[in-house]
């Protein structure tokens, strides 16, 4: 249940497991927010350990979704 005005609950969760593949993640974030009218959903990105530029690039990343 979702209040008047608030973001409807989702109805599914992609999950997306990452290491040292920061452009590459950013692409599928961005191909997420191309569908024509989406279900809600909400994007869980699990990064392991990455020591490239996948955490500040996450930090910094807005989707529209």
């Amino acid at each position: 249940m979702t209040a008047e005005g608030s973001r409807p609950e989702p109805l599914f969760s992609v999950v997306i497991p990452t290491y040292q593949r920061a452009d590459t993640l950013i692409q599928v974030l961005d191909g997420l927010g191309t569908q024509n009218t989406p279900p809600p959903f909400d994007v869980v990105v699990v990064d392991d350990g990455s020591r490239d530029a996948t955490a500040d690039r996450l930090r910094e990343y807005r989707a529209a979704y």
